[in-house]
């Protein structure tokens, strides 16, 4: 019963945590937090979780690939000196550098709102700066709907992945909507990857509030990633190593001990002509490495020599095989 106490203490610090780091709180919100922390108990389990969340922010930035890391803090720097600056001519230019990248971006005016839409092709990435200044760098194939209005900033993330460094505003929230449920945030750096089977959240600084429609709201800290899958539910919360979930910013593909055949399936988001193991044996064999996902034949090469493999073209894909003896 002890420990069942503690574990609901322990729940409550976190979501005391999580909405002290959104800064949405209310008034109402503020004196139940302050009620709750007169326990001392509660003190102790809300102060622990703090200085661990503090802690896990503050070292982030060091869980980041170098380049990733210091072309995030060039950008918020370059944010900062254009703030309120926007003028026509300058948004003007915007869109016509967007069109002639040859990138999707159509408007569709609705009432007083208007839907932004942009997307990626297999193997193209994207960097939108949103009306708000935030940002958002969409991976390959993917798609994205952008709503803003005078109480939220709505994203539909219709399918693939994306990096979102929100610019914070505690009376705009910012809301990234997938077919497994919601992410909520007011100001942070979080990444979003939806297929049909889930949506994974990946929190790189601050905290977001992920739903799904099935049970309540999960609050998840920097360093920690959590799911959304068919059934309406969340996984548990767990860290994660942003230098493998987002090393597709740099052009690469990470691994570490994982399944040959996992790594094979990520390599052939980024390619149009798939690789396929001709060999169904090994598809088990452990992966660590980093491929480029920008030159397939680069990356055939590392494989090639990794594990050993003689590649052929097979109707539209590249087989890899064991190489002859």
């Amino acid at each position: 019963m002890r420990m069942r106490e503690n574990q609901n203490r322990d729940e409550e610090a976190a979501r005391w945590t999580a909405r002290r780091l959104s800064g949405e709180m209310s008034p109402e919100e503020t004196a139940g937090f302050e009620a709750w922390l007169a326990d001392p108990e509660n003190r102790a389990a809300f102060e622990a979780c703090a200085a661990a969340a503090a802690s896990l922010d503050a070292h982030a930035a060091s869980l980041l690939a170098a380049s990733f890391e210091e072309e995030l803090h060039a950008e918020q720097a370059a944010r900062e000196s254009r703030r309120r600056s926007w003028t026509a001519g300058a948004l003007a230019a915007s869109l016509a550098a967007v069109a002639a990248a040859g990138l999707i971006a159509a408007f569709v005016i609705g009432g007083r709102d208007a839907v932004a839409r942009y997307a990626t092709a297999r193997g193209e990435t994207l960097r939108v700066s949103l009306a708000d200044e935030s940002l958002v760098t969409l991976n390959t194939a993917s798609r994205i709907e952008v709503a803003y209005s005078k109480r939220a900033r709505r994203i539909n993330l219709v399918e693939g992945e994306a990096l979102f460094d929100v610019r914070r505003d505690p009376e705009k929230p910012f809301l990234v909507a997938t077919r497994h449920g919601e992410v909520s945030v007011t100001g942070t750096v979080f990444a979003v990857r939806s297929d049909d089977a889930q949506t994974d959240v990946f929190v790189v600084s601050g905290a977001v509030s992920v739903a799904p429609p099935a049970n309540g709201a999960v609050m998840v800290l920097a360093g920690q990633r959590v799911a959304m899958d068919g059934s309406g539910r969340s996984s548990a919360v767990e860290a994660f190593d942003p230098n493998l979930a987002l090393a597709w910013r740099e052009g690469k593909a990470r691994f570490r001990n994982a399944p040959l055949g996992e790594a094979i399936a990520e390599l052939n988001r980024y390619f149009e002509r798939p690789l396929t193991l001709g060999d169904p044996s090994l598809a088990d064999r452990p992966v660590t490495g980093e491929f480029d996902i920008r030159d397939q034949q680069t990356a055939i090469n590392a494989l090639v020599v990794a594990f050993d493999l003689e590649p052929h073209a097979e109707n539209g894909s590249i087989v890899l095989e064991p190489a002859s003896r």
